[in-house]
């Protein structure tokens, strides 16, 4: 993982998914789209993206949380909680098997270090599967 961070701070347009998928694949910014542009369509194009850099994604509810090594990509799993810069908005971050923050794209790094988990502040986790593997 090459932690990167988000260019965007904005309630409905901040670019944080598009960080932490350059940063969870080791990619540039510019090989990700911003995914909130796609409006309603985001998590459709979110799951091809992801699709084509060869893993199946799902969401799971923190109830579920309970990753493996196989749901680790570089090290980290995509997470959600809720954004301490907007109200009623969610930030994507960066958690390790344990839940804690491995990497807050957002320059003020509030969450950075934090274990979302034990602060009940994890809302959902994604999974992820590589293709062709059991």
């Amino acid at each position: 993982m090459i932690p990167i961070d988000q260019t965007i701070v904005n309630k409905t347009k901040g670019n944080c998914i598009q960080a932490v998928v350059a940063s969870m694949f080791e990619l540039d910014m510019t090989q990700v789209p911003n995914f909130v542009l796609f409006g309603k369509k985001y998590w459709n194009m979110l799951y091809y993206y992801i699709w084509g850099l060869g893993y199946q994604i799902g969401c799971r509810d923190i109830v579920f949380f309970s990753p493996s090594q196989k749901d680790l990509v570089n090290g980290c799993i995509m997470a959600s909680v809720k954004s301490k810069t907007y109200k009623h908005v969610t930030h994507a971050i960066l958690i390790d098997s344990v839940g804690k923050v491995i990497h807050d794209p957002n320059p003020s790094k509030q969450y950075q270090d934090v274990n979302v988990l034990e602060t009940g502040e994890l809302i959902q986790w994604t999974h992820m599967k590589e293709l062709g593997k059991k």
